[in-house]
């Protein structure tokens, strides 16, 4: 049985900073995630949709890795999921899609079982009948990072939020729910991330985080809230982040490790890509993850 499952388009970004621009990189949580579980020596596959500009040497960059990508689809109707992500002088970054691949179908995902799968849309590529094939895998640990479900788009691209549908509803389908603060405020209309961290716990989530950058995460652990710090490093774009911590942070769950070590653990992990340490290399660095990890996890807070 493989470890790990990510089911999610594979994008192709162009990101731009205010002293940089990176023309078609490999993005996206197959990309981000995956690498970084890799990194641990974690076994991962892809269940993804790439459309007919994919350039095979990022194909081939994924199998150099060890990651399993016989079940990436490509399809010739349809371009790749690409997004142009910016990055002013001061505030928020601007996510802007440029292209769409088609959805991920039910029988495209693999039949074999995974001791986690870890869903996380993008950009509309997991219809309802997906999902429901995905979350009837009960033996599975089920992760999902809702991002592709709290975004929409105007007529030139530009993303904002909004909650789809009957997503709220689906998250008592997983184990673990990772959001940004952003995100878990347009799942439930809160005013509070408290207030819907604590819905999605009397939703039957086990454990639910918001993301907060610099900050580091929130918990929602067995009922209580807790604070966790990120570990301080110098940041020059943060894209990718969110999935490299659901990529350090499924070792540990697959272990069964103490909760708020592992998600210490996944906020060391996070620190070192920030600082900017190839993906592959993350897992290797044990020493650093647990340095900074028993760091991180001595000033916890419970709130």
């Amino acid at each position: 049985m493989k470890d790990l499952l990510i089911v999610s388009h594979i994008s192709l970004d162009y990101i731009t900073t205010p002293t940089s621009h990176q023309m078609r990189v490999l993005g996206g949580p197959p990309y981000y995630t995956g690498f970084a579980a890799r990194s641990f020596d974690l076994e991962v596959a892809i269940a993804s949709k790439i459309g007919k500009d994919f350039p095979e040497e990022f194909m081939q960059e994924f199998k150099r890795a060890g990651l399993d990508v016989k079940y990436v689809k490509k399809t010739l109707l349809a371009g790749t999921t690409s997004y142009w992500i910016i990055y002013p002088e001061k505030g928020e970054r601007s996510l802007i899609v440029t292209g769409t691949c088609l959805p991920i179908k039910p029988e495209e995902l693999p039949e074999e079982q995974f001791k986690c799968i870890h869903v996380s849309p993008i950009c509309s590529e997991l219809p309802k009948a997906t999902m429901d094939a995905i979350t009837s895998r009960r033996e599975s640990l089920l992760i999902l990072d809702p991002q592709g479900f709290t975004r929409s788009f105007s007529y030139d691209g530009i993303a904002y939020s909004m909650a789809w549908g009957d997503i709220v509803e689906e998250l008592s389908k997983f184990h673990v729910v990772k959001a940004s603060e952003a995100e878990w405020l347009t799942l439930f209309g809160c005013s509070s991330v408290r207030e819907a961290l604590e819905a999605s716990w009397r939703k039957g989530v086990s454990l639910s985080i918001a993301t907060r950058g610099a900050k580091g995460v929130y918990a929602m652990v067995e009922g209580s809230l807790y604070d966790i710090p990120a570990f301080p490093v110098d940041v020059r774009h943060t894209t990718g982040a969110g999935d490299v911590f659901v990529g350090c942070l499924v070792p540990s769950l697959i272990k069964g490790e103490d909760l708020l070590w592992a998600i210490s653990l996944a906020c060391a992990g996070t620190s070192l890509f920030l600082e900017g340490i190839p993906l592959l290399q993350i897992g290797q660095m044990k020493n650093s993850i647990e340095e900074r990890a028993r760091e991180i996890h001595s000033s916890i807070k419970r709130l």
